[in-house]
């Protein structure tokens, strides 16, 4: 959603879906930071291994795009070896690292900036706590 010129395609059906399905995730993850919950290491474990099995299934569904249809773009998260991904970083990554090895860097990347954003909520939310808490006891007296 930030780096638009990778989400837009010329389907608006697909322009519609992804905005929606992005921009429920971004809800969620607000929302989840706002209601205090405790992310332990357990819980970005379990939060990798479901980006771990979708990732599975988009080399999956992209080899059997790849072997049976062959015709127009499907290129679900951008590792479909047949096509050039456009995202930031990764883009220059990939065309000097084999696919496997790129399909890596990709997973453990996004697994590393989701953390690094999770830390950064946290902060933030705690930090917003605090300020909140201050201010209520500044109005109390």
């Amino acid at each position: 959603m930030l780096y638009p010129s990778t989400v837009f395609v010329e389907t608006i059906g697909i322009n519609i879906q992804t905005m929606v399905h992005h921009g429920f995730m971004a809800i969620v993850g607000v929302s989840l930071l706002l209601s205090k919950v405790q992310f332990t290491f357990k819980t970005m474990k379990q939060a990798m291994t479901t980006f771990g099995v979708l990732v599975l299934s988009a080399i999956v569904l992209n080899g059997l795009f790849n072997l049976l249809i062959n015709d127009g773009t499907f290129n679900m998260f951008f590792i479909n070896s047949r096509f050039e991904n456009g995202l930031p970083v990764l883009s220059l990554i990939e065309p000097h690292v084999p696919h496997t090895l790129f399909v890596l860097i990709y997973f453990f990347g996004f697994s590393l900036v989701a953390y690094l954003m999770l830390l950064f909520g946290q902060a933030l939310s705690r930090l917003l706590s605090k300020h909140t808490k201050m201010n209520n006891h500044l109005k109390n007296d």
